[in-house]
C-alpha cells in the first residue's frame, strides 16, 4: 500500500493541471459522497467512453468527504494515466513481452534455476500497472534491465540438439518466440530519452491563453477600424472556443498536433457531433477552427509557442455543403406583397427587395439617412444614405437608391412614426449591440415562411433576389456591387450625389417592380416562374 501511495503523489505532482480538478458529489442512490474528475476527449476510447470516473469517499459527512477529496483526486489522476500510457508503444512492446514470459512453463520447469523461478514468480505477482515505472525517472532502467534480464535467460539456454531433437524443437519455438517480443521492447525504451519520457513542466494550458486573448485589445476592436466589436461578433468567437475546450478537456498548447486537429474536424463533421446537433456544415467548421486559431496566434505573439501548429489544416472535405440562399420566383415576390401584414414589415420588405439592402441596414434607419433632391432637368432623386451608420464595412457605407415605386411607400409611412424613437423609421427594438436585425427578422420571417417552409428561401434571399433581377435587366456588375455595398466605397463622391444617384437609378430603373403592387393577380402557389422580373428591353 505504501509503494502504491508513492506512486498516486509522485503522479499527482507530476499531473496537477492537466485534468480537470476532482469535485465532490453524490451518485444517483448513494449516500456518500464520491469523488469526480472528468475524462478528457482523447481517453474516452481507452475508457470505453467514461465521461468522468469516480470514487467514493466512504462518507456521507461533507466535511469529512471534503478532506478525502485530494488523495482521491491523486487516484482518478493515476487511472486516467494508465488509461493514457497502456495505449503507448512501449507499454504495449511490454505487454507482449511479460505475457510471452508468463507462459514460459516448459522452459521453468526444464531450465530455470530457483533463482530465475523465484524472479519469474515475482514478476507473476507484480502490479498489474507495473509498466507505469517504464515512465519513471528513477525505476525504468531497473525494470528495464529486470525484464531483459529474464528474457536473456531464455535466449541464452543452451540448445540440447541431437541428444534430444523434440525437446530441442520445443525450446527452438520458445526462443523464437521470445526473440522479437525482446527486440520490440528493447526498440521502443531505447528509441525514447530518458528527458523526453521524464515528467516535465507542461506547456501554458490553452484556457488560460483563450482569457488573456479574449481581454486583449486585439480581440475587443476591430484590427481594421480600431472600433469596438460588436458584442454579438465577441460572443459568437467566444462561444466556439469554449465549445472546444469543452470538448478537448483542459487542454495546453502543447497538446496542439495535427492529430488533435483532425479529430476536432472529425468530431464537428460527424451526424453523431456533440457539439454540433446532426454533424455542421463546411463553412461552420471553418468559422470554429478561425476562433481557435486566432487564441493559438495569441500565443505566438506572447512567445508561448514559437509557430500556430494548426496554421494551414486544410479543412476540404469535412462537414456538409453549405446551405445557398435561393432567390425568390416571380410568383413568390407576387404572394409576398399580396399578403396581410403590418405595414412596418411591409416598407422593410419592399426597401430590401428593390435595393439589395441588408436587414440590418434598414431595420435602422434614420429619417435623416432619407434624402431628395432633383437631377439637372429637375427631376426628382430619392436615395437612403449610409455613410454615418452602424455597418458591416467600409464598403456598406453608401448612397443607396430608392425608385419611385418604393419612395412613394416611404412617404407614406411618414404618419407611422415610433412616438419612442421619432428619429427612426421603424420601431423594431435594439440589442446591446444597438442593432435591431434580430427584431426585425423575428417579425418578418413569419411572413416569408407562409409562402414556403424551403430554408434556403429566407430574408437574405431577397438581396439575392435584387442581384439576379439587375444581372435579367443587364445592370453593370460593378454597379450592382456597388448599390449592394460589397465594393466601391466613396464612388459617389466622383459624380457628386444627385449625378451619382441619377446614374444608378437610370440602370435599376430597367427591372419590374410590379410585384410591389398587392392588386395583381396571383397565380397558383404549385407553379413556379421562371425567376425574378425585369421589364422587357
Amino acid at each position: 500500500m505504501a509503494q502504491s501511495s508513492n506512486i498516486w503523489a509522485i503522479w499527482w505532482a507530476i499531473r496537477l493541471g492537466k485534468y480537470f480538478r476532482a469535485t465532490l458529489n453524490k451518485r444517483s442512490g448513494k449516500k456518500n459522497y464520491y469523488a469526480f474528475v472528468t475524462v478528457p476527449k482523447n481517453l474516452r476510447p481507452l475508457l470505453k467512453g467514461q465521461r468522468q470516473v469516480y470514487k467514493s469517499t466512504q462518507t456521507n459527512d461533507y466535511e469529512e468527504a471534503r478532506d478525502k477529496l485530494r488523495d482521491l483526486e491523486a487516484e482518478l489522476y493515476l487511472k486516467l494515466d494508465h488509461a493514457e500510457l497502456a495505449n503507448h508503444p512501449l507499454s504495449k512492446a511490454y505487454d507482449a513481452l511479460s505475457q510471452g514470459l508468463d507462459g514460459l512453463g516448459f522452459w521453468q520447469e526444464r531450465y530455470a534455476s530457483n533463482k530465475q523461478k523465484e524472479l519469474i514468480e515475482k514478476w507473476a505477482k507484480e502490479n498489474p500497472f507495473s509498466y507505469m515505472l517504464l515512465f519513471e525517472n528513477e525505476r525504468r532502467w531497473e525494470l528495464y534491465d529486470e525484464i531483459r534480464s529474464m528474457a536473456g535467460y531464455v535466449m541464452a539456454t543452451p540448445n540440447p540438439g541431437m541428444s534430444d531433437p523434440e525437446e530441442s524443437m520445443t525450446l527452438a519455438k520458445v526462443q523464437e518466440e521470445i526473440e522479437p517480443l525482446l527486440q520490440d521492447f528493447d526498440f521502443e525504451f531505447r528509441k525514447i530519452s530518458e528527458a523526453k519520457f521524464a515528467p516535465k513542466k507542461r506547456s501554458k494550458p490553452f484556457s488560460d491563453t483563450a482569457k488573456e486573448w479574449f481581454d486583449s485589445s486585439l480581440f475587443q476592436n476591430n484590427k481594421k477600424t480600431n472600433v469596438p466589436k460588436r458584442e454579438k461578433t465577441k460572443q459568437e468567437q467566444i462561444t466556439k472556443v469554449q465549445n472546444f475546450m469543452d470538448w478537448a478537456g483542459n487542454v495546453s498548447l502543447d497538446d496542439f498536433k495535427k492529430s488533435l486537429a483532425t479529430q476536432f474536424a472529425e468530431e464537428l463533421s460527424s451526424v453523431d457531433s456533440s457539439i454540433i446537433s446532426g454533424g455542421a456544415a463546411n463553412e461552420t467548421i471553418h468559422k470554429y477552427f478561425t476562433a481557435v486559431r486566432s487564441v493559438l496566434d495569441w500565443a505566438v505573439r506572447m512567445d508561448y509557442i514559437h509557430t500556430n501548429p494548426w496554421a494551414g489544416f486544410n479543412l476540404g472535405g469535412y462537414g456538409r455543403a453549405s446551405q445557398k440562399y435561393r432567390d425568390f420566383t416571380e410568383n413568390e415576390l407576387r404572394q409576398l406583397f399580396t399578403m396581410d401584414m403590418p405595414k412596418q414589415d411591409r416598407l422593410v420588405l419592399a426597401i430590401l427587395a428593390c435595393t439589395g439592402a441588408r436587414l440590418d441596414e434598414i431595420a435602422l434607419l434614420r429619417w435623416d439617412q432619407v434624402h431628395e433632391d432633383n437631377t439637372k432637368d429637375n427631376q426628382p432623386l430619392h436615395w437612403l444614405s449610409t455613410t454615418q451608420a452602424i455597418v458591416k464595412n467600409e464598403a456598406s457605407k453608401r448612397l443607396v437608391p430608392i425608385v419611385p415605386q418604393v419612395w412613394k411607400l416611404i412617404q407614406a409611412h411618414r404618419v407611422y412614426t415610433n412616438p419612442k424613437e421619432p428619429q427612426r423609421l421603424f420601431s423594431y427594438s435594439k440589442d446591446k449591440d444597438g442593432k435591431a436585425e434580430n427584431k426585425a427578422s423575428r417579425a418578418i420571417m413569419p411572413h416569408i415562411r407562409k409562402i414556403s417552409l424551403d430554408g434556403t428561401l429566407t430574408i437574405h434571399s431577397l438581396r439575392h433576389t435584387f442581384n439576379t433581377m439587375c444581372r435579367n435587366a443587364g445592370v453593370d456588375w460593378e454597379l450592382r456591387e456597388f448599390i449592394q455595398g460589397r465594393s466601391g466605397q466613396g464612388e459617389g463622391a466622383k459624380y457628386g450625389r444627385p449625378a451619382w444617384v441619377e446614374k444608378q437609378l437610370e440602370e435599376i430603373g430597367k427591372i419590374d417592380y410590379s410585384f410591389l403592387d398587392g392588386n395583381l393577380s396571383i397565380s397558383s402557389p404549385t407553379e413556379q416562374m421562371s425567376g425574378p422580373l425585369s421589364r422587357p428591353p
